[in-house]
Protein backbone atom coordinates (compact mmCIF):
# COMPACT_ATOMS: atom_id res chain seq x y z
CA UNK A 1 0.00 0.00 0.00
CA UNK A 2 1.41 3.50 -0.79
CA UNK A 3 1.80 5.54 1.49
CA UNK A 4 -0.64 9.03 1.35
CA UNK A 5 2.83 11.12 2.45
CA UNK A 6 4.69 9.27 -0.51
CA UNK A 7 6.26 11.81 -3.29
CA UNK A 8 5.13 9.98 -7.09
CA UNK A 9 5.71 10.89 -10.38
CA UNK A 10 3.44 9.47 -12.80
CA UNK A 11 3.80 9.42 -16.58
CA UNK A 12 2.16 8.51 -19.72
CA UNK A 13 5.31 8.71 -21.78
CA UNK A 14 4.86 9.41 -25.58
CA UNK A 15 6.33 12.64 -27.52
CA UNK A 16 4.42 14.81 -25.26
CA UNK A 17 4.86 13.23 -22.59
CA UNK A 18 1.94 13.78 -19.78
CA UNK A 19 2.93 14.15 -16.00
CA UNK A 20 1.30 14.62 -12.10
CA UNK A 21 3.35 14.81 -9.52
CA UNK A 22 2.17 14.55 -5.10
CA UNK A 23 4.19 15.87 -3.44
CA UNK A 24 2.14 14.70 -0.19
CA UNK A 25 0.32 18.03 -0.36
CA UNK A 26 -0.44 19.50 -4.01
CA UNK A 27 -0.67 17.99 -7.42
CA UNK A 28 1.11 19.46 -10.37
CA UNK A 29 0.40 17.97 -13.78
CA UNK A 30 0.98 19.03 -17.08
CA UNK A 31 2.85 17.96 -20.11
CA UNK A 32 6.58 17.49 -21.23
CA UNK A 33 7.83 18.19 -24.90
CA UNK A 34 10.30 16.00 -25.79
CA UNK A 35 9.79 15.97 -29.49
CA UNK A 36 13.52 16.03 -31.65
CA UNK A 37 14.36 18.19 -34.25
CA UNK A 38 15.57 16.62 -37.43
CA UNK A 39 19.17 17.73 -37.00
CA UNK A 40 19.49 16.18 -33.28
CA UNK A 41 20.36 13.03 -32.70
CA UNK A 42 17.33 10.51 -32.24
CA UNK A 43 19.47 9.91 -28.72
CA UNK A 44 18.77 13.11 -27.38
CA UNK A 45 14.86 12.21 -26.95
CA UNK A 46 15.41 9.55 -24.08
CA UNK A 47 18.28 11.17 -22.44
CA UNK A 48 16.01 14.76 -22.19
CA UNK A 49 12.66 12.45 -20.62
CA UNK A 50 15.94 10.88 -18.17
CA UNK A 51 17.01 14.36 -17.33
CA UNK A 52 13.70 15.71 -16.47
CA UNK A 53 12.62 12.74 -14.35
CA UNK A 54 15.65 13.71 -12.47
CA UNK A 55 15.15 17.32 -12.05
CA UNK A 56 12.01 16.37 -10.82
CA UNK A 57 13.37 14.28 -7.99
CA UNK A 58 15.54 17.36 -7.23
CA UNK A 59 13.22 20.05 -7.21
CA UNK A 60 9.85 18.50 -5.86
CA UNK A 61 11.05 15.22 -4.03
CA UNK A 62 10.59 11.40 -5.48
CA UNK A 63 9.53 8.24 -3.64
CA UNK A 64 7.79 6.26 -6.55
CA UNK A 65 7.55 6.22 -10.40
CA UNK A 66 4.21 5.28 -11.75
CA UNK A 67 3.68 4.98 -15.54
CA UNK A 68 1.72 3.65 -18.42
CA UNK A 69 2.57 0.55 -19.69
CA UNK A 70 3.20 -0.80 -23.71
CA UNK A 71 0.21 -1.68 -25.26
CA UNK A 72 1.43 -2.29 -28.42
CA UNK A 73 -2.18 -1.32 -30.06
CA UNK A 74 -1.14 0.62 -32.66
CA UNK A 75 -0.16 -0.54 -36.04
CA UNK A 76 2.83 2.19 -36.82
CA UNK A 77 5.88 0.10 -36.15
CA UNK A 78 7.69 3.41 -35.26
CA UNK A 79 5.40 4.31 -32.98
CA UNK A 80 5.74 1.02 -31.15
CA UNK A 81 9.27 1.29 -30.95
CA UNK A 82 9.62 4.71 -29.42
CA UNK A 83 6.88 3.69 -26.64
CA UNK A 84 9.29 1.29 -25.87
CA UNK A 85 12.45 3.69 -25.71
CA UNK A 86 10.44 6.04 -23.29
CA UNK A 87 9.63 2.73 -20.79
CA UNK A 88 13.50 1.95 -20.88
CA UNK A 89 14.14 5.51 -20.23
CA UNK A 90 12.03 5.28 -16.92
CA UNK A 91 13.17 2.27 -15.91
CA UNK A 92 16.76 3.49 -16.39
CA UNK A 93 15.89 6.76 -14.45
CA UNK A 94 14.50 4.77 -11.63
CA UNK A 95 17.69 2.91 -11.05
CA UNK A 96 19.75 6.22 -11.20
CA UNK A 97 17.66 7.58 -8.41
CA UNK A 98 18.97 4.79 -5.74
CA UNK A 99 16.63 1.72 -7.60
CA UNK A 100 13.10 3.83 -7.02
CA UNK A 101 10.01 1.71 -6.94
CA UNK A 102 7.80 1.46 -10.21
CA UNK A 103 4.47 0.51 -11.27
CA UNK A 104 2.97 -0.06 -14.35
CA UNK A 105 -0.41 -0.06 -15.67
CA UNK A 106 -1.97 -1.36 -19.00
CA UNK A 107 -3.85 1.31 -20.73
CA UNK A 108 -7.39 -0.67 -20.61
CA UNK A 109 -6.98 -0.86 -17.21
CA UNK A 110 -6.54 3.04 -16.82
CA UNK A 111 -9.77 3.65 -18.54
CA UNK A 112 -11.61 1.25 -16.54
CA UNK A 113 -10.34 2.98 -13.20
CA UNK A 114 -11.27 6.79 -14.37
CA UNK A 115 -14.71 5.57 -16.31
CA UNK A 116 -15.31 2.27 -15.81
CA UNK A 117 -14.82 1.26 -19.07
CA UNK A 118 -11.74 0.09 -20.75
CA UNK A 119 -12.67 0.66 -24.05
CA UNK A 120 -12.73 4.43 -23.02
CA UNK A 121 -12.78 7.23 -26.07
CA UNK A 122 -10.07 10.20 -24.90
CA UNK A 123 -13.04 12.27 -25.39
CA UNK A 124 -14.59 10.08 -22.53
CA UNK A 125 -11.27 9.94 -20.17
CA UNK A 126 -11.32 14.01 -20.74
CA UNK A 127 -14.83 14.36 -19.92
CA UNK A 128 -13.55 11.84 -16.70
CA UNK A 129 -10.94 14.08 -15.36
CA UNK A 130 -13.23 17.02 -15.63
CA UNK A 131 -15.79 15.31 -13.60
CA UNK A 132 -13.74 13.97 -10.92
CA UNK A 133 -11.38 17.08 -10.40
CA UNK A 134 -13.16 20.25 -11.77
CA UNK A 135 -10.98 21.20 -14.41
CA UNK A 136 -10.14 20.31 -18.17
CA UNK A 137 -6.77 18.99 -18.58
CA UNK A 138 -4.58 20.78 -21.21
CA UNK A 139 -3.89 17.51 -23.16
CA UNK A 140 -5.26 13.95 -23.13
CA UNK A 141 -1.34 13.07 -22.17
CA UNK A 142 -1.89 14.86 -18.79
CA UNK A 143 -5.43 13.35 -18.40
CA UNK A 144 -4.24 10.06 -18.12
CA UNK A 145 -1.13 10.67 -15.98
CA UNK A 146 -3.84 12.18 -13.58
CA UNK A 147 -5.64 8.89 -13.52
CA UNK A 148 -1.89 6.83 -13.49
CA UNK A 149 -1.20 9.22 -10.29
CA UNK A 150 -4.73 8.32 -8.57
CA UNK A 151 -4.34 4.44 -9.06
CA UNK A 152 -0.64 4.76 -7.59
CA UNK A 153 -2.08 6.66 -4.44
CA UNK A 154 -4.63 4.31 -4.10
CA UNK A 155 -2.13 1.89 -3.70
CA UNK A 156 -3.12 -0.40 -6.91
CA UNK A 157 -0.61 -3.01 -7.78
CA UNK A 158 1.07 -2.93 -11.25
CA UNK A 159 -0.68 -5.24 -13.52
CA UNK A 160 0.58 -8.95 -14.11
CA UNK A 161 1.31 -10.53 -17.11
CA UNK A 162 -1.82 -13.37 -17.56
CA UNK A 163 0.26 -16.93 -18.43
CA UNK A 164 -1.50 -17.98 -21.54
CA UNK A 165 -3.62 -21.11 -21.14
CA UNK A 166 -5.70 -23.09 -23.40
CA UNK A 167 -9.13 -23.85 -23.26
CA UNK A 168 -9.68 -27.86 -22.79
CA UNK A 169 -11.30 -28.84 -25.95
CA UNK A 170 -14.64 -30.44 -25.22
CA UNK A 171 -15.38 -33.79 -28.03
CA UNK A 172 -18.38 -32.83 -29.79
CA UNK A 173 -20.40 -35.28 -32.24
CA UNK A 174 -20.06 -34.29 -35.70
CA UNK A 175 -23.79 -34.77 -37.44
CA UNK A 176 -22.66 -33.15 -40.42
CA UNK A 177 -21.05 -29.48 -41.97
CA UNK A 178 -24.01 -27.74 -42.07
CA UNK A 179 -25.54 -29.44 -38.60
CA UNK A 180 -22.43 -28.06 -37.21
CA UNK A 181 -22.08 -25.41 -38.22
CA UNK A 182 -25.69 -24.48 -36.74
CA UNK A 183 -25.00 -25.89 -33.52
CA UNK A 184 -21.59 -23.98 -33.14
CA UNK A 185 -24.16 -20.60 -33.84
CA UNK A 186 -26.79 -22.05 -31.11
CA UNK A 187 -23.82 -22.04 -28.73
CA UNK A 188 -22.90 -18.44 -29.23
CA UNK A 189 -26.62 -17.14 -28.78
CA UNK A 190 -27.01 -18.97 -25.84
CA UNK A 191 -23.10 -17.14 -24.51
CA UNK A 192 -25.30 -13.62 -25.89
CA UNK A 193 -28.09 -14.26 -23.78
CA UNK A 194 -25.68 -14.43 -20.82
CA UNK A 195 -23.87 -11.21 -21.33
CA UNK A 196 -24.73 -8.24 -19.00
CA UNK A 197 -27.52 -5.99 -20.07
CA UNK A 198 -27.26 -2.32 -20.87
CA UNK A 199 -28.22 -1.29 -17.53
CA UNK A 200 -24.54 -2.44 -15.68
CA UNK A 201 -22.97 0.57 -17.50
CA UNK A 202 -24.05 2.46 -14.73
CA UNK A 203 -22.14 0.77 -12.17
CA UNK A 204 -19.66 3.22 -10.93
CA UNK A 205 -16.26 3.11 -11.82
CA UNK A 206 -13.35 2.18 -9.49
CA UNK A 207 -12.23 6.29 -9.34
CA UNK A 208 -15.64 6.84 -7.99
CA UNK A 209 -15.58 4.81 -5.09
CA UNK A 210 -12.07 6.16 -4.50
CA UNK A 211 -12.37 9.88 -5.29
CA UNK A 212 -14.20 11.24 -2.24
CA UNK A 213 -11.31 10.35 0.47
CA UNK A 214 -8.79 11.44 -2.14
CA UNK A 215 -10.35 14.58 -2.27
CA UNK A 216 -9.93 15.10 1.78
CA UNK A 217 -6.54 15.10 1.21
CA UNK A 218 -5.81 16.70 -1.81
CA UNK A 219 -5.20 20.48 -2.74
CA UNK A 220 -5.23 20.90 -7.00
CA UNK A 221 -2.57 23.67 -7.93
Amino acid sequence: MVSVQQRILALDPARSTGYAHWNGTIVQQGTWQLEIQPDEHPGVRIKRLVDTIAQVAEAWGLDLIAYEDAAFGSHNLITQLVHAEFRGAIKLAAAQLGNLPMRRYNPLTIKKFATGNGHATKDQMMLAHRTHFGFLAKSTDECDARFILEMARAGIESHAKKAKTKAPRTSVPSYGLLADVLIKKRIVWVRADRLPTASSAQVPSPFDRLITPLRSRATIS
